[in-house]
């Protein structure tokens, strides 16, 4: 089903000059995890030795979004899913290296490595912004506009288009790690910075990484129900500003 973005590139590819420093990134993500208390989410048979490896360009794989599979109907949110990583990584500049909107299983999107700590974030949270936005518009516009009556048609083929984009808007446990991860070593190094001011921020990046953190160590249950309450959140304050008016 619909899967995660993966946030780095092979060992073909020179990596830029990012924010996290001159180090290989290899020894920056070992060091990182270990220290943050991060593990490499999940383990998948498609993936080297067992484990899902968001580090290199290698298949995504399906069995976060497992608890979907009844729910394969919903295809266009899927497409819509990786089409909000895609448009992310645009918007941030980043380069994608390959991608596939929809399979029965797995879709994802590869990209080079970010030179930016919070496009990765912004690229990994894309569906969930996005999708979040878009299915609450399309739900109010269809309800207040009352299409049903008008359009029948129209309005149960947009209706399942907004439904569909809202069930997939949840991001993976893969894309939760590459947020996390992203900003555990913008934390690091601030941190360990010599130089004072730098070392203050640290203490405005560290509510973001707990944040994320937290959501991605949560189980798989209670990782999708906080999502779903995000876009639920979401839509009533879009209904309260809307109907303000």
């Amino acid at each position: 089903m619909t899967q995660a973005r993966e946030p780095q590139t092979d060992a073909k590819t020179e990596s830029p000059q990012t924010d996290f420093g001159k180090e290989s990134q290899e020894a920056l993500f070992a060091s990182a995890e270990k220290e943050l208390g991060l593990e490499t989410p999940g383990s998948c048979k498609k993936c080297e030795n067992g484990k899902c490896d968001p580090h290199k360009v290698s298949h995504c794989c399906d069995h976060e979004l497992k608890i979907f599979d009844e729910f394969r109907i919903f295809f266009l949110g899927i497409i819509f899913h990786e089409l909000s990583h895609l448009v992310a990584a645009w918007i941030a500049g980043i380069k994608v290296v390959a991608y596939k909107l929809w399979h029965p299983k797995v879709a994802w999107v590869r990209t080079q490595p970010p030179q930016k700590t919070f496009n990765d974030v912004f690229v990994s949270f894309a569906p969930l912004l996005f999708g979040s936005i878009i299915a609450s518009l399309l739900l109010i516009s269809l309800f207040t506009t009352q299409m049903w009556a008008s359009d029948p048609l129209a309005f149960y083929i947009l209706l399942f288009l907004a439904v569909s984009i809202a069930i997939c808007s949840p991001i993976s446990k893969v894309d939760a790690y590459a947020a996390a991860l992203a900003l555990g070593l913008s934390y690091l190094r601030r941190k360990k910075s010599k130089d004072l001011f730098v070392k203050l921020t640290s203490l405005l990046v560290w509510p973001f990484y707990f944040i994320v953190a937290s959501l991605f160590k949560l189980g798989r249950f209670w990782f999708h129900l906080v999502q779903y309450f995000f876009i639920v959140v979401v839509f009533a304050l879009l209904s309260a500003l809307l109907f303000a008016r």
